[in-house]
């Protein structure tokens, strides 16, 4: 494989980290400030992973950012799909966004649904999701409209506008905690909900005069005997929506490297098909040496630059696991079954079966660690090459 195959099947997941929907013209960014001007138009998706990322421009596509500050300002016509410590959208998203962040902030328009996990969430009263919210943080304020339903778990959620839907609240605690650290259901005198709204009777509630619940107020009776599976049930729809979407990732992850150079992907799983036990052996002496190296460069000053790079392709490394491990299986699937399928089509297929095999309790685990060792060989026979 050449050093530019190699370079450009790397570099691609710098940008795609966080990519959870199918879509093949884009335009890649990198760097500590990514900036996308007022009057510049982005003709398909944008994949974007910077410091700082900017958007006062039109992007005409989807948006996939990770970043330390991602500043949506502009118009995105598809979704938004992004990572990063503080997310603002203030401009106008023509889909639904999907987020994890420490800081959420929605000051403009989101047009379809809204699934976001992050510290605090606010919905600014200058700011709308169209459709449906669902997420989890410690502080949810919604002054905004909301225009389809709410599922929030947290510690806190405030409603001060009309939400279209119903209305659930998860949060339940144990009898000794609930005086002290019980979640807090407050709707405003704006706040409308023209659907039901649910919440648990260990957790505080409190409709000031003026809001309105036109459907049903349903408290859900404590089930205190066992708090730890009653805390399981409560936040079952997060654990299925974070599967769906760890699965989602990682296809479309597969998906755009295929895209963009299928002869370095081939290249990289041929290691795997071919030299299964190597690879096998290579990916355990990177598991077991590369932390080992890291605490060595850590306890040096001089050494800690080196540390961050190791702990960053590691951490690239992880990623890309499932999915060099999918290609390679739904290739081999594809030609030991003589199919003829393309290599989108065999990816797809391997990385979906490679999940839920993973998910298979015991079993699961073992092939996970399997998985991780034949990645990690092909990933690192690959990079030697490419130090060649």
């Amino acid at each position: 494989m050449n050093r530019k195959k190699i370079s450009l099947f790397f570099a691609v997941v710098i940008a795609i980290i966080m990519v959870p929907a199918a879509a093949f013209a884009f335009e890649a960014k990198k760097g500590n400030n990514i900036y996308v001007g007022e009057n510049e138009t982005v003709a398909g998706n944008l994949y974007a992973a910077g410091v700082n990322v900017i958007i006062d421009g039109k992007v005409e596509g989807d948006v996939f950012c990770a970043g330390q500050s991602v500043t949506i300002n502009g118009e995105v016509g598809g979704d938004v799909f992004c990572a990063g410590s503080s997310v603002a959208i203030n401009g106008r998203v023509g889909g639904s966004i999907r987020v994890a962040a420490s800081e959420l902030s929605i000051n403009g328009q989101v047009e379809r649904s809204a699934l976001a996990f992050a510290s605090n969430i606010n919905l600014s009263d200058s700011g709308k999701i169209g459709w449906n919210f669902f997420g989890g943080a410690a502080n949810f304020t919604a002054y905004g409209p909301i225009g389809g339903d709410v599922q929030f778990g947290g510690a806190s959620l405030v409603i001060n506008n009309t939400v279209g839907g119903n209305v659930r609240f998860y949060g339940e605690v144990a009898e000794q905690q609930q005086k002290s650290s019980a979640p807090a259901l407050t709707l405003l005198p704006k706040a409308v909900v023209n659907g039901s709204l649910t919440y648990s009777q260990t957790a505080s509630a409190e409709i000031k005069d003026g809001a309105q619940v036109k459907g049903k107020t349903i408290k859900k009776a404590p089930q205190l005997k066992k708090v730890e599976h009653k805390t399981k049930n409560a936040f079952w729809p997060f654990t299925v929506s974070f599967a769906i979407f760890g699965l989602l990732t990682t296809v479309i992850l597969g998906l755009a490297l295929v895209r963009l150079n299928s002869d370095a992907v081939e290249a990289v799983t041929d290691n795997i098909l071919e030299r299964p036990w190597a690879t096998l052996g290579w990916g355990l002496v990177l598991l077991i040496l590369t932390p080992i190296v890291i605490i060595l460069l850590l306890i040096t000053l001089v050494g800690l630059p080196l540390a961050g790079l190791a702990g960053l392709l590691f951490v690239i490394y992880l990623i890309l696991a499932k999915v060099t491990f999918g290609i390679a299986l739904g290739r081999l699937i594809n030609d030991k079954a003589k199919w003829k399928l393309s290599l989108y089509w065999a990816a797809t297929l391997g990385i979906v079966i490679t999940d839920l095999i993973i998910f298979i309790p015991i079993i699961g685990w073992i092939f996970g660690f399997f998985t991780l060792l034949w990645s990690f060989g092909a990933l690192m026979i690959a990079s030697k090459n490419l130090i060649k």
